[in-house]
């Protein structure tokens, strides 16, 4: 395989970072790491405001500082997956509080990486994201999971009354499990698309938008436990 083969097979990373040197710093790990190529420039502020994605870029994973979820809110990350098909938003800040974590995760982030962690795990965390699957603490994800159902004690139960095939149960156990589309498709050895088509149904069937937010559902109505 040649240099620009190499190159090419990278993870391709769409930094959105406020300050500078942070940039720089974390684009030279994800870089080093051999397996990742950091898209774009610095210029975070175009991607922010813009209503159609540029042509220039098409990326795998979107690394979100959680400083600018502070001062655009949590709108972001709706908008960035509005953006970009299939991206995973991995954000990233110096917090160790699982409450921020679960309330990206429930705004439809892949994951929440605490640069007070080891840096080094950086690319890693990308690359789990970059698969569909989620990066942070579980605790994060049980407590976001926890909200939802408290949330929703009060209200009327939007799946009541839906019938359920045993393929959506089984979906919603890979998904309790934390698979990716793409190892659900291995498993009941289909398509990738036939997966995403059968969530989709399931997204309209439980009335909701993410994948955690479809968990949350499930385990309020005891589809998982």
């Amino acid at each position: 395989m040649s240099e620009l083969e190499t190159y090419s097979a990278r993870i391709p990373v769409l930094l959105l970072e406020p300050d500078a040197w942070r940039f720089r710093g974390m684009a030279t790990v994800l870089e080093e790491s051999g397996r990742i190529s950091v898209i774009g420039d610095y210029d975070f502020a175009r991607i922010l405001t813009v209503e159609r994605p540029p042509d220039d870029l098409n990326p795998r994973v979107c690394l979100l500082a959680h400083r600018l979820i502070i001062e655009y809110g949590l709108s972001v990350i709706p908008h960035v997956n509005d953006l970009f098909a299939d991206v995973g938003i991995l954000v990233h800040g110096e917090h160790d509080s699982l409450g921020v974590a679960a309330e990206v995760l429930a705004a439809g982030a892949k994951g929440f990486f605490d640069l007070s962690a080891p840096i080094g795990y950086l690319p890693t965390a990308v690359k789990v994201v970059s698969q569909g699957k989620m990066w942070g603490p579980r605790e994060a994800v049980a407590m976001m999971a926890q909200r939802v159902v408290e949330r929703s004690s009060t209200e009327e139960r939007p799946g009541d009354g839906r019938s359920l095939s045993e393929d959506d149960l089984l979906l919603l156990r890979y998904l309790h499990d934390g698979l990716s589309n793409k190892e659900m498709a291995s498993r009941l050895h289909v398509a990738e698309v036939t997966i995403k088509t059968r969530m989709g149904r399931l997204y309209r069937k439980f009335g909701v938008n993410t994948r955690v937010q479809l968990l949350a559902a499930a385990i309020r109505e005891r589809y998982v436990i």
